[in-house]
């Protein structure tokens, strides 16, 4: 009863994280499109090929690649406050009227029959002591950290994958264990049971054959649900989850 109850617990709680993570309203009906435990075979990739997969599909990836691009900007956008700003400005005025007379006196200004042209040339230059050049280095010291987090993941996620990939040989070779064993022991359980019906058999052994066919089984199951977790790392490790997704 105890071990029922748990169950029931699990499966309540991954019920709601899966309306959580797909975002589903939690007051709708929701069903499974399967029911069951079950380990069907799948292909997967080589580790070398997964490696190379990972680098280029996890979202770590994506985001120190563009953490990297975006600080080298600010880099370069603070180093440009080293230098002076130059600036060109030209006004200018043509105006004329036909029936006016143009002014030649300098002191008398005719806004109707006027033209001149001026160009403006300057620079600007902030004196701020050191304070840009703190800034630059700021700038730089993310930068390199980013980088620094770009190299981390580049030996960490081809080391996650290899990782994966040895748990999802280990699962395979339990479960292959798990099912030669759990189905020896259901011989062993049906023959036990046959003799205590003709009785030939002992009370006792049919016990234990129930006892080791429910333990076997319980390991099969649990095989199987570590096969599948396998998988599912390996498709993280890789990836491969993200892009399906995004599609």
């Amino acid at each position: 009863m105890k071990n029922r109850e748990e169950a029931q617990k699990g499966f309540d709680l991954a019920t709601g994280g899966l309306l959580f993570y797909s975002g589903l309203d939690r007051t709708q009906p929701f069903e499974l499109d399967a029911e069951g435990l079950e380990a069907a075979p799948r292909e997967v990739e080589q580790v070398d090929r997964g490696m190379g997969t990972a680098l280029e599909l996890r979202p770590e990836m994506a985001q120190v690649r563009a953490g990297l691009k975006a600080t080298e900007a600010l880099v370069k956008a603070e180093e440009s406050n080293l230098y002076p700003q130059f600036f060109l400005a030209l006004d200018g005025v043509y105006a004329q009227a036909g029936n006016r007379t143009r002014q030649q006196n300098p002191w008398a200004f005719d806004p109707l029959n006027d033209r001149y042209t001026a160009i403006v040339l300057g620079f600007k230059y902030d004196l701020d002591f050191g304070i840009t050049r703190g800034k630059i280095r700021a700038a730089q010291a993310e930068h390199l950290k980013v980088g620094e987090m770009k190299l981390f993941a580049e030996q960490g996620i081809p080391l996650q994958v290899r990782k994966a990939h040895r748990e999802l040989d280990e699962a395979k070779e339990t479960l292959r264990a798990t099912e030669d064993g759990w189905r020896n022991a259901k011989k062993w359980l049906v023959a036990a049971k046959a003799n205590y019906d003709l009785g030939v058999g002992e009370s006792r052994e049919l016990g234990q054959a129930a006892e080791t066919y429910a333990r076997l089984r319980a390991d099969n199951f649990r095989a199987m649900y570590n096969y599948n977790l396998a998988l599912a790392n390996i498709e993280h490790a890789t990836g491969r989850a993200v892009k399906e997704e995004m599609k």
